[in-house]
């Protein structure tokens, strides 16, 4: 699984995105990257652990690694009950100092957590938590513990059996604890900007996932269903450095907004431009505009207030929970394929 990251200090300098770096997905949730104009910017992962591996564990699957992908969401689910555990201490004792100073004695003992997660779900939602039902716990042993290799079609049945605990109680703790759940991920940010070794300020960033908080599947979505979004998304990002570096070639006149306009106006008939202020510019709906957090928005274009013209992809901006935003250059057909890309995106997806 590789996170695709834009470079912030070119857009804060110049206006300019110096185009989409890859990187592997690491424990600490912090990355470090250099664009195409030498910056190198650290960026933090705002999304939780058992997030971040239920995501590896699609990704697995896409690539044949089955026996992986169980491992991942069993790992996915246990750091759900960590997570739950601290949510619940900090309820109770208002810190996390008391979970710090509890997790110690249980960190290397998978059961204690477990009954440690049952028993203080318990006593705060007064009643037992739903577990994986026991044909999946012996599955999961088989695999994890006497080398069982899984077929895809039993690694998706186990992937949608931790869903189905995990989704739940999340709905459940995200109503019940919401300032828990906002402490719970600046503590997580802050600490994973700790690790950062440099000087340069640290920008975050949030990648759509099945558990996420602000995922944009709907709550019923299975993980096959998923995957379709995830296979999609990575061949898309991987194009996107290419998106990136043909919007920027000087291959003619920079284009205003004004002129982009009436270049879609004429190759995407189905678009409908709405007039923005502050900076001038354009949003391109298809069909009739439709605000957040439905929003038909596909691509915009706006004046750069040091000169030039800004154009962001507002579906993938949307999809990543990350803005996608470069300089315009003149390059019509790249511009043609950028917002033909999005609108497959945008019908496909969303």
């Amino acid at each position: 699984m590789r996170l695709t990251l834009s470079c912030m200090q070119c857009l804060q300098e110049s206006g300019r995105l110096g185009g989409a770096s890859h990187v592997e997905i690491r424990d600490d949730g912090c990355y470090t990257a250099t664009c195409l104009n030498g910056h190198k910017t650290v960026t933090v992962l705002q999304q939780q652990k058992f997030e971040v591996l239920f995501e590896i564990g699609a990704h697995a699957i896409l690539d044949g690694y089955y026996r992986e992908a169980v491992s991942s969401f069993t790992s996915s689910l246990e750091r759900f009950y960590e997570y739950t555990i601290r949510i619940l201490l900090e309820k109770s004792s208002g810190s996390d100092n008391l979970f710090q100073a509890a997790w110690k004695n249980v960190s290397n003992m998978s059961e204690r957590q477990l009954g440690a997660f049952i028993f203080l779900w318990a006593h705060n939602f007064k009643e037992p938590p739903a577990l994986l039902p026991d044909n999946m716990i012996k599955f999961r042993n088989e695999v994890i513990h006497k080398g069982k290799i899984p077929s895809r079609d039993k690694a998706l049945e186990y992937g949608d059996a931790v869903l189905d605990v995990l989704r739940p109680k999340l709905s459940k703790i995200l109503e019940a604890f919401p300032e828990q759940v906002q402490s719970s991920s600046i503590r997580q940010i802050m600490a994973s900007a700790g690790k950062a070794d440099t000087p340069n300020s640290v920008s975050t960033m949030s990648i759509n996932t099945i558990l996420g908080q602000g995922n944009v599947e709907g709550p019923e979505k299975r993980l096959e269903e998923h995957l379709v979004l995830v296979d999609d998304m990575r061949t898309r990002l991987g194009n996107l450095q290419d998106y990136f570096n043909q919007m920027q070639a000087p291959q003619g006149p920079i284009m205003s907004p004004d002129e982009i306009r009436d270049f879609l106006g004429r190759k995407f008939p189905e678009l409908v431009a709405e007039g923005r202020n502050d900076p001038d510019g354009w949003d391109f709906f298809l069909g009739a505009p439709q605000q957040e957090p439905n929003s038909n928005c596909i691509v915009r274009t706006v004046q750069h207030p040091q000169g030039g013209t800004q154009f962001e992809l507002s579906v993938s901006s949307r999809l990543e929970g990350t803005e996608k935003m470069v300089m315009f250059s003149g390059n019509e057909d790249a511009l043609r394929q950028v917002v033909d890309a999005q609108l497959r995106i945008y019908r496909d997806h969303l």
